[in-house]
């Protein structure tokens, strides 16, 4: 008999992320998608009897780095036995693109104690986008949501000078900025106690143009 359901998770309290109070039912999974909250009779592929247990969507973690981990554990076991299932990365103003060649030994000291000793990065990426294509080529288990971090940012384009920033120089880090947006950032994350965000400059507000 052909089965309705991949897989059936029964009798669960079902937890839907809405603010709803629980309620008792069954969850029919096909083709890697649910299609059916309720009550199901018909076969599975598997069936999953979760009576007593919570059953709910993967909770997202809202600030981690583990855009600096993934590449060396694409697995991401820390994140998927905890039901994390999405991940915000970049935060803290930094991230792992974008990369002016030129400056790219300062970033690799600065991320090194957050990377996995004795794994070959490559870092044959420059923009954003290049960094999640080999993430993505690579097979990970947990969605990313990238941020592209102001401290990265200015590392490609004066390093850890703590000038500030010249109009030219202005100029390129918003270039970067806005192809890091265009390439599927979700937004700019700063660190403003962290070198190099603590180098820049406060502008007042007046002085901006009106929008």
């Amino acid at each position: 008999m052909t089965s309705s359901f991949d897989l059936v998770i029964k009798g669960g309290r079902v937890v839907d992320g809405a603010g709803n109070p629980w309620f008792k039912q069954d969850i029919g999974i096909s083709g890697g998608k649910i299609t059916r909250v309720g009550h199901i009779a018909e076969n599975a592929g598997k069936t999953i009897d979760a009576k007593g247990m919570v059953v709910s969507p993967g909770f997202v973690d809202l600030h981690c780095h583990t855009d600096r981990s993934i590449l060396a554990y694409p697995d991401a076991e820390s994140f998927i036995m905890q039901g994390v299932t999405t991940a915000v990365v970049g935060n803290c103003g930094l991230s792992l693109a974008p990369i002016n060649p030129d400056s790219l030994d300062l970033l690799k000291r600065y991320v090194a104690p957050a990377l996995r000793p004795g794994f070959d990065y490559g870092w044959e990426w420059r923009t954003l986008a290049e960094y999640y294509q080999k993430v993505e080529r690579q097979g990970i288990s947990l969605n990313l949501a990238p941020l592209v971090g102001q401290g990265t940012i200015c590392l490609a384009v004066k390093g850890f000078d703590s000038n500030e920033a010249s109009k030219a120089e202005m100029a390129e880090m918003k270039r970067l900025l806005a192809q890091s947006l265009d390439e599927g950032a979700l937004g700019m994350s700063t660190g403003l106690i962290y070198p190099p965000g603590c180098y820049s400059a406060l502008k007042s507000l007046s002085n901006w143009p009106a929008a």
